[in-house]
């Protein structure tokens, strides 16, 4: 039953458009600019940039799409590769140009086997550490299999801009994490995230997976974060003590969290968000969609009960 709710989701998406719920905002300063709920699609000459987030219980699974091209960011978890390709091909996905596997927790890397059987993947990117989890090792077995088909990049020491050139307007750079941070605390999975970052002309986007204290304080120490006017919450909307200062500097307008309605968003994620005044839109249970011309974005959440997407 779920997956054909998403699926009809998907469908009505792909037959009616964009922008039929959510809201709106210039990246200006000035207050009296700004934009909400105004219900129609940016107006722009260049083609939008769509950003989707799936609804995967605890799990990340993102699809960026820009000048024909398709980048996913995470795969969710093994059991949702099906459900991941029919949502990929309602939204017209034939192949992917990118693969991002931020770090291999399974709800993050578990469905890339399947997906890589599924569809045609020009490029895998991946963080370059040691991990003991089982999902490691059951997609570089599959990399193996495929390395003369697919090109495959580990991304260390400093950022690196990937698809140079193919993305029209838009940037999107990884940040892969010091490797010393391998060596401290015990969260080294999600402390050694690549943590994506979107440019588009005037508008800024962060996806930051799953890090926790130790990376986002060690990217505040080396000033690795920088303004942006979208947020996709650390791992999955928990709370810690840093994430006040990150969102300080950040100064995010919209954020987005990927999480399960039974696990939930932490009370002081919430309280935080709202004291900065940040737009909060989850995946609990619904699609999660954001819309930009490079000067405007919106976001509409596709629900069940609602009607967003009535002309």
């Amino acid at each position: 039953m779920r997956i054909m709710r998403l699926l009809l989701f998907l469908s009505l998406v792909v037959l009616l458009g964009f922008g039929q719920a959510g809201c709106a905002g210039k990246k200006n300063n000035d207050p009296t600019k700004q934009s909400q709920g105004s219900g129609t699609q940016p107006e722009s000459t260049y083609e939008p940039l769509v950003i989707t987030a799936f609804p995967m219980e605890k799990a990340d699974c993102i699809l960026v799409q820009t000048n024909q091209k398709n980048i996913l960011i995470d795969t969710a978890k093994q059991k949702d590769g099906p459900l991941v390709e029919e949502m990929l091909k309602k939204l017209g996905v034939k192949k992917l140009d990118g693969m991002i596997i931020t770090h291999f927790d399974k709800d993050h890397a578990g469905g890339a086997c399947y997906l890589l059987d599924q569809f045609l993947v020009d490029h895998v990117y991946l963080p370059q550490y040691p991990s003991e989890k089982k999902s490691y090792y059951e997609l570089q077995e599959k990399l193996d299999e495929r390395k003369d088909t697919i090109a495959i990049h580990y991304i260390e020491d400093k950022p690196q801009e990937i698809l140079s050139g193919e993305l029209g307007k838009v940037i999107c750079t990884l940040i892969p994490a010091r490797n010393d941070l391998c060596e401290k605390g015990e969260k080294v999975d999600n402390n050694m995230s690549l943590v994506t970052k979107i440019s588009y002309q005037d508008c800024q986007f962060l996806c930051t997976a799953d890090i926790e204290e130790l990376r986002i304080s060690d990217m505040l120490l080396h000033q690795e974060f920088a303004r942006c006017d979208w947020i996709k919450m650390p791992h999955h909307g928990r709370f810690s003590q840093a994430l006040e200062e990150m969102l300080q500097v950040v100064k995010p307008s919209f954020s987005l969290i990927c999480t399960s309605a039974q696990e939930g968003i932490d009370e002081q994620t919430k309280q935080l968000l709202e004291k900065y005044r940040v737009k909060q839109w989850d995946t609990t249970t619904d699609l999660v969609q954001t819309i930009c011309n490079g000067k405007t974005i919106q976001m509409q959440w596709i629900k069940e009960k609602e009607e967003p997407l009535r002309k």
